[in-house]
Parts: C-alpha cells; structure tokens; sequence
C-alpha cells in the first residue's frame, strides 16, 4: 500500500530520547528486533545502512527511520513487499526505504559520509555476484616462475618503485643465482618491508625490452590476477586499497627496522570480490586515471631533458662557441647567437667562453641551508608549513608534503632549488611553495631570481657535488663553506635571460602537468577504495571521473 507521512506534534527536548534506545541508531532494542525481523524475512543476506535524523542524534521518538538497502534489481518485488510489512508492522514511526542503486549520486555521498550499518558491513557482497574470500585466496601470490640459474635476466630493486607511479621498469639486468622474488610482465610487486610499504611501494612490473621474466628484491611479495577469479590488473587496485595495505602493515613482525609482513597472514584477510567483468571495469576507470598520469610523467621527463640539454649546450659543452670558432651555423635564432664569443679562452677552471667569468657558488647564489626545528613542532596534519628533513620525500621534481611543521627556522621560498647536502649528497627538487627546511637540505636561488637558471646550473654540478657522498666521518654531507666555494663559469646576463626564458616555458609546462597529476592521483586516491569495496557502481565512477578530470 502507498505510505502517507504521519504528522506528530514537536516534542521538547526532555522527551526527545527515551530510555533502552541504542547507542548507533535512535531505536529501543525491541523496535530493533523487529526491523531487522522484517528484513531477515523479506530481504535476506542483504546489506542495509541506517542514515538520517535516527543516526545524527537529531530525532525524536515520531521520527521517519531511514533505510539503504542494496537489493539487485530482481528483488524490486521483494523491495516492495518489505515496504508494505513496514507499512503494517506495528513500529510507532515511518520507515523510509531506499534502494542505493536507484538512489541519486547527491544522495549516496550524503550517506555514504553519515551512515551505520544495520545488516551486512561489507555492502559490496550484497551487490549481485560478489563474494567475500581471503586474499591469498582470492590472487596468487608468490607464483612459481622458472628461471635458470647462471642466465641473466632483468631485475628489479626497491628503490625502482616510485609510490606515486603504477609502473616499475627493470634498468639493469643481474645472473640469477636462486632465491629473490620472480616476476613476469603485469605482476604486482608489493614491499613486505618496513618502511617502503608504510610509503606505498607498490607497482606493476612493466618490463625491460622483450624479455617476459624478472628477478628482485627479497623483499617483495608478488601478486597477480588467479584464474577465472581475479583480473591481473584488477588484483594490482586490490592490493594498493588501503583496507589490503593497512592489514598488511599491521601484520608485520621482526625487530624494529627489519620487520616484515608473513606471507601467511594474507590468508586471513577477507576482502569482497566482483564478477570478472565488473573487475575489468574496475581496472580500466581506475586504469585511465593512471594512463594520464603516466603520460604527463613521462611529458615532463622529456621537457627536463629537453632543457638539461640545451643547458648542457650552451653552458657546459659550448657548442655555439665552437660552431662560431668553426665557421659552422649554431642553429640558433640570431638573436640568440649573437650572445655567444666565437672564441674560448684560459681560466682557472680551465677554458671557458670570451668574456665568461669565473665565480664561486655564492657569488652569484644565495644560499639557505636548513635547520631541524624541535621535534614537537612537526606533525602530518597539515599544520604549518611542509617539512623537509631530508630527500626521503623527493619526487621528479617537486618533493611530496608528508610532515609539517608550525615553527620553522629556515625557510626556503617557493621554486627555490631544494638540494640534498647529507646522503645521499646532490639531489635537486623544486620547491613546490613555501616550506621549512631541515638540516638535510639547502635551499638556492639565483641573486637576479632566475629560478629555471638555478635548477639546471645545480644539475650540471651533479659531479662535483657527489664527490661529499663519502667526506663525513658516518655519512656523507657538504658543509655550507664547501658549497659557496663550487666554482661555476657565469656567461653574461643577458645569456642568463635568454636561457630562462626558454627553460621557462618547459618548466611551467611541468609544473602545469603536476597539478594535473595531483588531481589525478587525489581522483584516483578517492575512486579506488569506493570500487573495489563495492560502495561505488562503476557506471556513476565513470561519470563522477568523466565531470572532475
């Protein structure tokens, strides 16, 4: 029968919460029972969440009772006839019954966001065709992979995984002597180690040259799809799910420093797991996120490299004052080559362009070296500025804010050059914003703030600057006194602002395509537990990412 909405007179406050009401949802025990009564005979093994005034606090004892639940498409008969036993029961209050997948997009957020289960905590299993299972069960881990001893193949070490990035490439090979973790094209490689899984090292093996098999890391777990039950690639947004990730962790044992996940603890992780199609659904949104990200990765790589060269060119190689010495075409604008000598002459640090002069760092740099402020000042909630101890938080180009701190000493300003002056000694990033440095760290900008300028220049001293890797008496480190005193060959001004214009435009390309990759990520961050938790329907997933991309 059709439900038509009671009216009840206000009650005051004194009345609003009758004694025997449960702590969750603003029900008497008895008033409990029989709901969950009802359900169990008209909607059975079906998951159901409680939202509304009832769950807020909010309500009175003549308040609607609000109900989600999950039912396929082919219980609509069912749905209906549970709402007429409502209808008839004799509960003192309406009961509002909603079906989640018939429910709008503006709805489900709300109530994903204010709910409590009723029935069923894993909603997803209520989906049609989902099944809970372990995850060991679930994928296989650690397949068996033949390789022959004394042959060499591609490995992979745990530095090579980039937390940010889906895939990892081998960049050497090694013989294989027995032993490590095995791989083939498309696997999962998971650190089971303390801290590179705490910091997401999770990645896709995505090969090196033809060859299909790989060796790595003793510290790696291998995960791929099992057959006719989980999608390879399904099973890599399975694993990096933070309910997989967290378990994982938490299952960790060994002396603090060295302690690691036990392959049979897996076993006892239960996670829900959709029908093979609605995996590959999965995979391919959360897929398409991950292709544009790669792809604007891999945009920026070029354009650095585009820029490291033509700094390379002109301020390390000469290659325009040679072609001039040579009677050859720069082949550069006239403009442009009319800034170039056509001849080198002698210096201290050996030949260099006419005109040219030899400084030393801080002549034309200023420098900033970082100090650690009080460990009771740092925190990862995001109060006060980012904080760089070290270059443990280094990215491409830009470091990833993970700690913060709300009194800092030293300060490096945004598109400063950030450099590593403790092991490992010479790493460059950018400043992405203003942010506090730790005695880790130098922060350096050009004195006419070019910062393009003062990144490549800091690149082309890779050489010297890691000659300090083995200078300190445990670790490596460059004093501020051996870093002002790096001498650097400085071309005239107006060669300096002609190479920043042109690096400039790269350089902000870069930093356009790293927003956009932060977006991405923090889409994809959103999207992936949703999907493979079963919360979210891939068809409003492809909406929801079609309108923020």
């Amino acid at each position: 029968g059709r439900l038509h909405r009671r009216r009840h007179r206000p009650l005051p406050d004194h009345e609003r919460r009758p004694v025997g009401m449960t702590p969750a949802i603003d029900i008497t025990a008895e008033q409990r029972r029989t709901v969950l009564a009802l359900l169990e005979r008209h909607l059975p093994d079906t998951a159901v969440w409680a939202c509304g005034n009832r769950v807020k606090g909010v309500s009175c004892p003549a308040s609607d009772l609000d109900l989600v639940v999950f039912a396929r498409p082919e219980q609509s008969g069912q749905v209906a006839e549970l709402r007429e036993a409502f209808e008839e029961s004799n509960l003192p209050f309406r009961v509002d019954l909603f079906v989640w997948d018939e429910a709008p997009e503006s709805f489900r957020m709300r109530i994903e966001a204010e709910h409590v289960a009723l029935v069923s905590p894993d909603a997803s299993c209520a989906i049609h065709g989902w099944r809970m299972m372990s995850f060991s069960n679930a994928i296989l881990l650690n397949p068996s992979i033949a390789l022959e001893s004394g042959e060499t193949y591609p490995f992979v070490e745990m530095a090579a995984i980039d937390a940010g990035s889906r895939c990892v490439y081998a960049i050497q090979q090694r013989e294989y002597s027995g032993g490590g973790s095995r791989f083939c094209v498309g696997d999962t490689l998971m650190a089971r180690i303390t801290p590179c899984l705490e910091n997401g090292k999770i990645a896709r093996y995505c090969g090196f040259g033809a060859s299909e098999f790989a060796h790595g890391s003793t510290e790696f777990l291998v995960i791929r799809g099992r057959p006719d039950v989980t999608d390879t690639e399904f099973a890599y947004y399975l694993t990096k799910w933070n309910k997989v990730c967290d378990y994982a962790i938490g299952q960790m044992t060994g002396t603090s420093g060295r302690q690691r996940v036990p392959t049979d603890s897996l076993s006892r992780l239960t996670v829900p797991i959709p029908p093979i199609q609605e995996q590959r659904a999965i995979a391919h949104i959360l897929g398409t996120l991950d292709d544009k990200i790669e792809l604007n990765r891999r945009m920026n790589e070029t354009l650095e490299a585009m820029a490291r060269a033509l700094f390379q060119s002109w301020f390390v190689d000469f290659d325009p004052v040679r072609a001039k010495m040579e009677g050859r075409d720069t082949g550069l604008p006239q403009p442009i080559a009319d800034l170039f000598p056509d001849r080198l002459v002698d210096s201290e640090s050996g030949e260099i362009p006419a005109g040219w002069t030899v400084h030393h760092l801080e002549d034309c740099f200023e420098i900033v070296m970082g100090q650690s402020p009080p460990g009771h000042t740092y925190n990862d909630t995001g109060d006060g500025l980012p904080f760089f101890q070290g270059r443990s938080d280094f990215g491409f180009r830009y470091p990833r804010n993970r700690k913060f701190c709300t009194a800092p000493n030293r300060i490096a300003e945004p598109e400063d050059t950030l450099l590593s002056v403790r092991a490992p000694v010479g790493d460059i990033n950018m400043a992405w914003e203003q942010c506090c440095i730790g005695r880790g760290i130098a922060a350096l900008r050009y004195r006419a703030r070019a910062a393009s300028f003062t990144y490549y220049t800091m690149q082309s001293l890779q050489v010297h600057l890691r000659g300090y890797e083995n200078t300190g008496t445990v670790f490596g480190a460059i004093t501020r006194t051996q870093l002002a005193k790096l001498p650097i060959q400085h071309p005239s001004m107006e060669l300096v602002h002609a190479f920043e214009r042109l690096a400039r435009g790269w350089d902000e390309t870069i930093r356009r395509n790293t927003a956009q990759i932060n977006t991405l990520a923090a889409l994809r961050g959103v999207l992936l537990p949703r999907l493979v938790s079963g919360r979210l329907r891939t068809r409003d997933a492809t909406r929801f990412a079609g309108r923020t991309a």
